[in-house]
């Protein structure tokens, strides 16, 4: 059995990570480390000022990039978890479909997800990837700000 870990590059997924190791380490659980990529806007500076989107390669490899600089932080804490991350493609935009077919399909006991704690406007605005997860999860979700 395993428990899930969303990052992103951001410091509440260095929490989430954190607390998450305490929890398998206390279960015996294998920790997974997913990323749910939607490739970004980018600025190019090109002559015409446009925005393009990255491919879908290189949100991929953005990805992995992310989930191997956790699974190193994880292997510099305690080198006796087994760890394992995926990029998961998100071609729909639905981060929360994205993990909760990930779930669905594998044996996971618990998701732990960061939090940045937005104000409510901000929060009506941008949605809340935490929040959402929590309503839709069929498993515990453990949200850490």
């Amino acid at each position: 059995m395993s428990i899930v870990v969303c990052v992103n590059n951001n410091k509440e997924s260095k929490k989430a990570v954190k607390s998450a190791l305490r929890y398998s380490k206390k279960y015996d659980l294998d920790i997974v480390l997913i990323h749910s990529m939607i490739p970004q806007i980018k600025n190019i500076n090109n002559p015409n000022g446009r925005l393009s989107k990255e491919s879908f390669e290189e949100g991929m490899e953005r990805g992995r990039d992310i989930v191997d600089k956790y699974i190193k932080y994880i292997n510099k804490l305690d080198d006796t978890c087994e760890v394992s991350g995926e990029v998961l493609s998100t071609n729909n935009h639905n981060k929360i479909e994205t993990v909760i077919n990930y779930v669905d399909r594998n044996d996971v006991q618990h998701i732990f997800v960061g939090h940045r704690l937005l104000d409510s406007k901000k929060e009506k605005v941008m949605g809340s990837f935490a929040k959402d997860l929590v309503s839709y999860s069929p498993i515990p979700v453990t949200v850490v700000p």
